[in-house]
């Protein structure tokens, strides 16, 4: 089950490098998040935590949505720095243009 959202956080930086033309240092990868939260992005500490049953339960939606969300975290303080809002315009635009997602705050999963 992890190899494809490991995969989906890879091509999410590729993505991201493409168009930046940088690289980007790869966060360590946890599956020990519990609650409603279907993933968090901790920037100091370079680490995605995601919710493996959310995961397990929305798997297509969780793989195209919820890890474009985090990674876009990443890539968005990254890019512009800790001075920024986490769901601000740096954000938004990352997963409107970078990512052609809707940029939505939360999750709609069953909880």
């Amino acid at each position: 089950m992890p190899e494809y959202l490991q995969a989906r956080v890879e091509d999410c930086y590729q993505t991201a490098e493409r168009y930046y033309q940088r690289r980007f240092l790869r966060p360590e990868i946890s599956f020990k998040l519990r609650g409603q939260k279907a993933g968090v992005a901790h920037i100091d500490d370079n680490l995605l935590r995601f919710n493996p049953q959310l995961y397990a339960e929305n798997r297509e939606h969780f793989l195209l949505h919820t890890v474009a969300h985090e990674v876009a975290h990443m890539v968005a303080y990254a890019v512009y720095g800790k001075g920024i809002r986490a769901h601000g315009a740096q954000w938004q635009a990352i997963m409107n243009n970078l990512y052609e997602l809707p940029a939505l705050r939360c999750h709609n999963y069953r909880v």
